[in-house]
């Protein structure tokens, strides 16, 4: 979905606009969840040092909190599928759109360049 706020962004996985049907079952609002009982995994998961750990050992002392995530707004698997979702999050205004925003926020936050040169420089 980073397609939707992000055009031409290119990602280092292979594309599943058109493979995958099913991926909506995971498509949860969890950023409200966890600024309520788990801003600690929020802040572990987020810091500069810690991009690209794995999200097990970063939380491994940390308990599980109480508050359900609840699924993202505007999706349905059955109403067009991603490329649908895609264009849900471009469009302004929309249910899907506003959910998203909070992440693209976070998302773009992590994509500055100094962060990049730190964390990919020797990639680059």
């Amino acid at each position: 979905l980073c397609n939707g706020f992000f055009e031409g962004l290119e990602m280092p996985f292979e594309p599943i606009v058109e493979l995958d049907t099913g991926w909506s079952w995971g498509a949860v609002d969890f950023l409200p969840a966890m600024r309520k009982g788990c801003q600690e995994a929020l802040d572990r998961f987020t810091a500069i040092d810690t991009l690209g750990r794995d999200w097990r050992l970063l939380s491994s002392d940390l308990r599980p909190g109480t508050l359900r995530p609840r699924r993202l707004p505007g999706l349905s698997p059955y109403e067009g599928g991603f490329a649908h979702a895609i264009y849900q999050a471009r469009t302004p205004q929309t249910q899907l759109r506003k959910a998203l925003e909070p992440y693209a926020h976070r998302f773009a936050e992590l994509l500055t360049l100094p962060v990049l040169m730190r964390c990919c420089g020797l990639a680059l």
